[in-house]
């Protein structure tokens, strides 16, 4: 890739504003980066925070115990003169998949037991399609349950048609006292709201081997349809850069997440013209950075979260606003994305609460408010933010902290700070992690604290700043801090 693609596409990845090089391009050119296979969204190791009663050590030593997590396949509720040995034949293989996406959930919610009715259509030719997980199931539990189920191929009818079929899944997380709960009636897919963008892959699951060779094979499916994507686009249509997360199972992309522009009606419309293109590959899920005119910072479309608003001195969700100071706040409720506006100059304090009140949502997005859509900062502690984070054991932890004047940065136990009003020696002291993360086996997320003298303007500066290091999976509000450099 060029000098000025690999500029492009982190500016596409929430890189500075940047301003145009000469005269007004009256059509804008919708332009390709690259693609790549998603990368996990930014994960911390367990930090001893207690879920349902057990820290994330303690599940891993349940598990070390041999009380392991189990899954049952039940037996399938299909049409008649149908083999259902055949279908639990096939299922079955996928089961060392299935324990996969509990197991991950397992981490943010250890007493996770249900019963869930998992209903899907199989076509003629084997291949799976409509895939309906109960309501009730936590969001990234489901989107990990159908992927699975998508990637299933099953043998080939000569007749028949395209048959639905309901299975029954049991997840026991092997905890005694604590039984399955209840089945749950199967939500109708055509009635289900689409997951909320975020520039990281759905599941939580790292990509598979082979993702870089699927990349190409999508970059150049998704190539030949640029010019289709660019009729998306007309009159005061928004430039900049965007996102699109395509989920790919049998050959085809099967859902497609579509974020950056912060324009809702061009997103769908990209969204519609992505799902059902056809890229020869098994499943995977693969990032494709396009621009139209200038790259520039990602923008969020509120309509599609949860979204926390603040002031200077209180956050407000729904209507429900909090002073800072008050008595702490009940939990906003999980299973949903939240994204927090902030304005530049919102105190450190005030972002923590907003990160707090939000933190048993499956994930939390940071912007800025400005003109427009406001601009996509980074993503947030929260409960699926600390986790397995898919290091090895010895890795080194990378700690980051803002204050009113200063940026300190920990690796392991060295030290080092840099004043804010200085980008240069910003960029310096991080391109020197960087360098020694080169050196060392360095924690794949960077914990980034914001003090309560900081500001959210100072604290946007350094994730782009970490970006350009190299840096692309951020975790703001985690980590620990760097205090021993202040004190």
């Amino acid at each position: 890739m060029t000098r000025i693609a690999i500029l492009a596409a982190l500016a596409a990845c929430g890189g500075r504003d940047l301003g145009p090089s000469g005269p007004a391009d009256r059509t804008p050119r919708l332009q390709l980066l690259q693609c790549a296979p998603a990368a996990v969204g930014p994960i911390l190791a367990d930090d001893g925070v207690s879920f349902g009663g057990l820290t994330k050590t303690e599940i891993l030593e349940m598990k070390r115990a041999a009380k392991l997590p189990r899954v049952v396949i039940g037996t399938p509720n299909l049409a008649s003169g149908l083999e259902s040995s055949m279908y639990g034949r096939v299922l079955r293989r996928q089961l060392d998949k299935l324990r996969g996406c509990y197991d991950r959930e397992l981490v943010t919610n250890p007493l996770l037991a249900a019963r869930l009715e998992v209903t899907f259509t199989v076509a003629m030719d084997g291949g799976v399609s409509n895939v309906s997980v109960p309501a009730a199931t936590p969001t990234t539990f489901a989107a990990c349950l159908s992927r699975v189920i998508l990637a299933a191929k099953f043998p080939s009818r000569v007749s028949g048609g395209s048959t639905r079929v309901s299975y029954p899944l049991t997840f026991d997380h092997g905890a005694p006292g604590v039984p399955p709960s209840e089945p749950v009636v199967a939500l109708d897919p055509e009635a289900a709201s689409p997951e909320p963008w975020s520039p990281y892959a759905e599941g939580g699951l790292p990509p598979e081997p082979n993702g870089a060779a699927v990349a190409r094979l999508t970059e150049r499916a998704v190539r030949s349809k640029l010019e289709a994507l660019a009729g998306c686009f007309a009159g005061a249509a928004p430039t900049g850069s965007l996102r699109a997360m395509l989920a790919l199972s049998d050959g085809r992309v099967r859902r497609a997440r579509i974020g950056g522009l912060g324009d809702p009606a061009s997103e769908s419309c990209i969204a519609k013209l992505l799902v059902g293109l056809e890229v020869k590959a098994d499943e995977a899920e693969i990032a494709c950075d396009l621009s139209r005119g200038d790259a520039q910072r990602w923008r969020v479309s509120p309509a599609s979260y949860e979204v926390i608003t603040t002031t200077p001195t209180a956050i407000s969700h729904r209507g429900r606003t909090l002073e800072l100071g008050a008595t702490e706040p009940d939990p906003l409720p999980g299973n949903r994305t939240y994204l927090i506006v902030v304005g530049r100059d919102t105190p450190g304090t005030v972002l923590e609460a907003a990160i707090s009140w939000a933190f048993e949502g499956d994930a939390t997005l940071v912007a800025l408010q400005g003109e427009g859509a406001p601009a996509f900062v980074g993503v947030a502690r929260s409960t699926y933010a600390l986790g397995d984070p898919h290091d090895d054991v010895d890795a080194v932890d990378v700690s980051l902290e803002v204050d009113r004047t200063q940026l300190a940065a920990c690796v392991r136990v060295d030290a080092e700070s840099a004043p804010l009003a200085d980008a240069k020696a910003v960029r310096r002291l991080l391109a020197g992690v960087a360098e020694r993360c080169k050196r060392t086996r360095c924690a794949s997320t960077v914990g980034l604290k914001l003090e309560g003298g900081g500001t959210v303007g100072a604290l946007a500066e350094v994730v782009d700043a970490l970006r350009h290091a190299g840096f692309a999976r951020v975790l703001i509000g985690g980590g620990i801090g760097c205090r021993s450099v202040r004190d």
